[in-house]
């Protein structure tokens, strides 16, 4: 189960940070894909309205770039900079905003910036970056996941595992 942000290659922007540290992000779509999201109607349609986007760091990025608004993914990179880690976060904003910051040891980060570049290269493609979800927890529960009404109120979703895809458009349904 995950959560997918679809960009086009074209949103995509690639960044040199004033400290050299190179990263990316883009706009897009986004939709959960998981067998129980917990989530009621209105508050689900919110979610999947609000404007999608993502952001990718190495694990050697410092905490601003790679938590500013300090939510607690610059820790989990600290704990474990060998594995990928993501925050999924909504913000109840006007408008609502939806967000997923990805950090990548330097191998991982490497080869998916070279994916990112192709797509850049290519132009008519599309970025699918997805994130494992697995729902929100039940409020008995005991577990660092968020309930739904904690998501909505902004505590961030964390994952581990992520994937990132270069694919064409999809065609349009005239065939055109």
């Amino acid at each position: 189960m995950a959560w997918v942000i679809e960009s086009l290659a074209t949103d995509v922007s690639i960044i040199v940070s004033e400290k050299g540290n190179l990263s990316a992000n883009a706009s897009g779509q986004h939709e959960p894909i998981a067998s129980s999201m917990n989530l009621e109607g209105e508050s689900l349609h919110a979610v999947l309205q609000s404007v999608g986007s993502w952001s990718l760091h190495k694990t050697d990025a410092p905490p601003e770039e790679i938590d500013p608004g300090g939510y607690g993914l610059y820790q989990k990179v600290s704990q474990s900079p060998e594995s990928a880690h993501a925050l999924l976060k909504y913000f109840n904003h006007r408008p609502p905003a939806f967000c997923a910051a990805i950090v990548l040891p330097t191998v991982y980060f490497d080869r998916v910036m070279r994916l990112l570049e192709l797509g850049l290269s290519c132009g008519q493609r599309r970025i699918v970056v997805t994130v494992d979800f697995w729902g929100f927890r039940e409020p008995d529960a005991h577990t660092e996941t968020p309930t739904a009404k904690e998501f909505l109120s902004g505590q961030p979703y964390f994952g581990k595992e992520t994937s990132f895809s270069l694919l064409p458009l999809k065609a349009s349904p005239s065939g055109a």
